[in-house]
């Protein structure tokens, strides 16, 4: 008998040997050290790319937590869909490791996989090697948190 997939899947996402790249990871550590209802599965997606399509297979709803450079102050969260982001098209790809959440999305719409994304964005200080999150988006983690708990309460709208 095979196991039926999440409902919900939350990625945490992001590089943590650069700082505040990595907060998505955190976000996601912690989630699931608090624990989550049955039917979500937390997935810490540090290498990200291609290999998020896996994670995402089957789930209806998708979170994703990641350092979003958004032209906003240090340390800001804020919530957004796929479709309210816009897309500049990467130059090269050079290898699927670098592939982007966008066209993860949109290869996943190719290949049937698509489920309801929402992206928690956390606004980076720094993005430079190091192994720490800066103090201000270390202080926007709750933030961040309290996000990801209030889309996990909220139910999946029905397609219409």
């Amino acid at each position: 008998m095979s196991e039926q997939p999440p409902h919900t899947v939350v990625l945490g996402v992001g590089n943590e040997l650069y700082r505040d790249e990595g907060v998505g990871v955190v976000v996601a550590r912690l989630l699931a050290e608090e624990g989550t209802a049955p039917g979500v599965q937390v997935v810490e997606g540090a290498l990200g790319g291609i290999n998020l399509l896996f994670e995402m297979e089957g789930a209806q709803r998708v979170i994703v937590v990641d350092a979003v450079d958004m032209g906003a102050a240090p340390g800001t969260v804020r919530v957004f869909t796929p479709q309210e982001v816009e897309v500049v098209p990467p130059a090269m790809i050079a290898s699927l490791h670098q592939v982007g959440l966008e066209q993860v999305l949109e290869l996943g719409q190719l290949i049937g996989v698509q489920p309801q994304v929402h992206i928690v964005g956390i606004q980076p200080e720094e993005v430079a090697p190091g192994f720490e999150l800066t103090a201000t988006v270390t202080q926007a983690v709750p933030e961040a948190l309290a996000a990801v708990r209030r889309l996990l309460a909220e139910t999946a709208e029905p397609d219409h």
